[in-house]
């Protein structure tokens, strides 16, 4: 069973992690807002769409994060490396 300590870890990497989405969906947003509509003659996007952007940026980060470490010894039959 996981004492108290652990659980509470995992609450402040799941805190830190919602955290850090939100406040980059909201300088994305303001980002797209304020460079692309008034320099490139965009249209605005709402928030929603930052936040649906946001999460396709994590999800190919992740997997692209996931992808090497599952991947990243199968030139050499799947042995660490030496060094």
């Amino acid at each position: 069973m996981k004492n108290n300590h652990e659980i509470a870890r995992h609450g402040k990497t799941v805190v830190t992690t919602l955290t850090l989405f939100f406040t980059a969906s909201v300088a994305l947003h303001w980002g797209w807002n304020t460079f692309a509509v008034e320099i490139m003659e965009q249209t605005r996007i709402t928030f929603k769409h930052a936040l649906g952007l946001q999460a396709l940026l994590f999800s190919l980060a992740l997997s692209s994060l996931f992808f090497w470490l599952t991947f990243k010894n199968a030139g050499n039959g799947g042995k660490a490396d030496a060094r």
